[in-house]
């Protein structure tokens, strides 16, 4: 298995547990069916392609319909982080995008660099939380596309949760 996660990934037994880079805190992963929970076209419910440089902060957990998801994907409130797959589709140009929790700061780095090319797909880790002082507690996503506009798709694979103890 390849380690995208660098040292973040780490593989027990049958399980894939992630260590959180904020805490450090262990997680397990709970593989799920893929699930689409946003898709910024609007023909599939999204609002619209992104403008370059756009930041929006999506939901990751419950119906997520209005956003172009397909409704609830079984990530559950007490998830910290996403194993997801995205698709780029018809980038204005070349460009990144970046993703992240919004409860830290933009991360320098992009988790996927895209072409003008018609689509551009990935996947990843992804650490999710719920916006800072916000009462529902439900954790969300940003989501940023620099230097071109472009429409996006995130499927959910699997999702993250503390354990007590990875075995080492």
């Amino acid at each position: 298995m390849a380690n995208a996660g660098g040292d973040n990934l780490v593989v027990c037994g049958a399980e894939v547990h992630y260590k959180v880079p904020a805490t450090g805190s262990n997680q397990v992963l709970t593989p799920l069916t893929p699930c689409r929970f946003f898709d910024s076209r609007p023909n599939n419910g999204g609002t619209g392609k992104f403008s370059a440089n756009e930041i929006r902060t999506v939901w990751t957990t419950g119906d997520t319909t209005m956003q172009g998801g397909v409704g609830n994907c079984g990530i559950p409130s007490y998830a910290s982080a996403l194993q997801l797959s995205f698709v780029v589709v018809e980038p204005d140009g070349t460009g990144s995008l970046k993703l992240w929790a919004p409860n830290v700061a933009e991360p320098q780095g992009v988790l996927a660099f895209t072409t003008s090319s018609t689509f551009w797909n990935g996947s990843g880790v992804v650490p999710i939380a719920a916006e800072p002082g916000e009462q529902t507690g439900q954790p969300r996503l940003r989501i940023k596309t620099n230097g071109s506009g472009a429409h996006l798709y995130l499927a959910v694979t699997g999702y993250y949760s503390s354990v007590s103890n990875m075995g080492n």
